[in-house]
């Protein structure tokens, strides 16, 4: 991404400035179209027109730090939208309307020197896991799982333990990448959760727990939710269930970063979206034209697709619904952006094919969340299609899939390609005599 904190904080700061800038402009454009409206040459198209720029000030100004322009819109907005599409205002409307626009001056006016001096604020990525150590507590010696070694194939190192004082020594040291914790009865399991979830609350972030248990009532499973569990596990446990867990967790088997577009007919904003982004380690294409949002999806391949609702040639419900009759985007996540507060608008527009609505302005950590959650499991669901489960590797029929993609991409960027098929043979002596982890 080549971008580094001082960078991308540098370019938030200029995407301010050039907001702050264009202001002015964009108030006159709202006075000018108010005042046609109220002429004999007013219609139903520049009603709609001005409701979008007006709707498009309540999430742009809260984000570029002018958040009370951003709710004098918003109340513009409202009266804008309870006209319908009818264009002929009535006289009661007429000067609260103008009163509301003309607030947005004298706001943009008094409030610009001042917003002018503040510093947006980059977001801080969230850190990946420094370490492949796991720690596994294993209520007796007789090594059940036999994880120690296993693991090492897979590039963990394991430290295990059969006492909770030593554990919780070791804790205080070092924090693992996960804890595994091996029980054989119930009193201990019962024992263990509650230290564990004491343990959690000392925590600013919770430590990954992978529970291995006889037991499978509701009860046990709600403990261990509650003491942090990342996963639950009945015995007999398959041991290439254990290491996807832990890969999820190390993005061993996902090593590139989350793709992204963002679709938004603000060219400012959909800027500022991007580089918050960036800054926490997802690549981000940007389109402010949804005609284009076809061939990108075919080339960029996201794991993410965040569109604007209100747009003016072609709205955000109607790029959903387009982008779902294509089978192969149906698991694609759709993230509205919007400063749209009306419920039946945001269920509506989820109806037709969204997974998700941030409404306008979205603070970033919210932001960076949500992304990385959908992409995630989006990973996830395409990972369980498209790859083997035990060595990461892609499925025959997704592998020439991904090979047309290379070969286009390469012919269109004049870069090389190489491919290469090996196979390996008596393989299957390798798992007689070692057994399948190994291989």
């Amino acid at each position: 991404m080549g971008q580094n904190k001082d960078d991308i904080q540098a370019q938030l700061q200029a995407l301010r400035e050039s907001y702050v800038a264009q202001l002015p402009g964009r108030i006159a454009e709202v006075e000018k179209h108010w005042q046609v409206l109220l002429s004999p040459d007013g219609s139903a198209t520049l009603l709609k027109e001005l409701h979008r720029q007006v709707h498009s000030m309540v999430g742009s100004a809260g984000t570029f730090g002018l958040p009370e322009l951003g709710q004098q819109a918003r109340q513009v907005e409202i009266r804008l939208k309870a006209l319908g599409e009818n264009p002929k205002v009535p006289a009661n409307e007429r000067g609260a309307i103008g009163e509301g626009i003309a607030q947005l001056r004298r706001l943009m006016e008094a409030r610009v020197a001042a917003a002018d001096q503040a510093e947006p604020v980059a977001a801080e990525p969230i850190a990946a896991p420094a370490t492949n150590l796991v720690y596994l507590l294993e209520e007796s010696k007789r090594h059940t799982l036999r994880l120690p070694d296993t693991l090492a194939h897979f590039g963990y190192s394991v430290k295990t333990f059969h006492d909770q004082g030593a554990l919780s020594a070791a804790l205080a040291t070092q924090r693992p990448l996960a804890l595994i914790m091996d029980f054989q009865t119930p009193e201990v399991q019962h024992s263990c959760t509650d230290r564990l979830k004491e343990f959690q609350a000392t925590q600013s972030q919770e430590l990954p727990v992978l529970f291995v248990s006889h037991l499978s009532q509701f009860s046990e499973r709600l403990a261990a939710v509650r003491a942090g569990a990342y996963a639950y596990l009945t015995q007999p446990v398959d041991v290439a269930t254990v290491v996807d867990r832990l890969d999820a967790l190390s993005a061993h088997t996902d090593p590139e970063p989350y793709r992204a577009i963002v679709l938004d007919d603000d060219i400012e904003l959909a800027q500022h979206t991007a580089l918050v982004l960036t800054g926490a380690g997802i690549k981000v294409r940007v389109i402010n034209n949804p005609a284009e949002i076809l061939a990108l999806l075919d080339e960029f391949q996201p794991d993410v697709l965040l569109v604007d609702l209100y747009m003016p040639e072609c709205d955000g419900m109607e790029v959903a619904r387009l982008i779902r009759q294509d089978a192969s985007q149906v698991s694609l996540p759709i993230v509205f952006l919007s400063s749209e507060t009306d419920p039946d608008k945001q269920f509506s527009a989820l109806m037709t094919g969204g997974d998700e609505f941030l409404t306008k302005p979205i603070e970033d950590r919210h932001l960076i969340s949500v992304v990385k959650s959908r992409a995630q499991r989006s990973r996830a669901l395409e990972g369980a299609m498209s790859r083997d489960s035990l060595t990461g590797l892609l499925k025959h029929t997704k592998i020439k899939e991904q090979l047309e993609l290379e070969v286009i991409r390469s012919l269109r960027e004049g870069s090389r390609l190489g491919f290469a098929m090996i196979d390996i043979d008596f393989f299957k002596k390798v798992n007689d005599n070692y057994g399948h982890p190994v291989g």
